[in-house]
């Protein structure tokens, strides 16, 4: 993710700025994914996981709790986790094209939310994170 036009980098850290992605709820996570997807930061998938904020849904599918703040960083976290565990005992789904996009999909949320949350408090303009063992 990176970004070239210093209006839109000082916008998006204002922007971030505003959330504590340790105490969101899903409207917030929500304009957070469809502000990130609208500037082509990412794909319809992670923007979709973002969307969908702490998976409360009712009997009829329609999402509640939506103004309920947690921790995404670690829901996402702990989702990813969850996502890894049941590949590893029913590893035959593991290998099917929709579990893939799924695991795709928590990676990239895991990933951003990440980024995002150190993007937002750094000097510098770059939304990607270089790590060296």
């Amino acid at each position: 993710m990176n970004l070239t036009s210093d209006t839109l980098i000082d916008e998006l850290k204002n922007f971030i700025k505003e959330y504590d992605f340790t105490s969101i709820s899903t409207n917030e996570l929500a304009r957070v994914g469809s502000k990130l997807y609208e500037n082509g930061l990412v794909d319809g998938h992670v923007a979709g996981q973002f969307i969908s904020g702490n998976m409360a849904f009712d009997e009829f599918g329609n999402q509640t709790e939506k103004d309920v703040k947690y921790n995404a960083i670690a829901m996402f976290n702990q989702m990813l986790g969850d996502t890894q565990a049941y590949a590893s005992t029913w590893p035959m789904y593991a290998h099917q094209e929709s579990f893939k996009v799924v695991m795709r999909a928590l990676l990239g949320a895991n990933q951003v939310i990440n980024a995002l949350s150190y993007f937002a408090n750094s000097n510098g303009g770059d939304l990607s994170i270089s790590i060296q063992a």
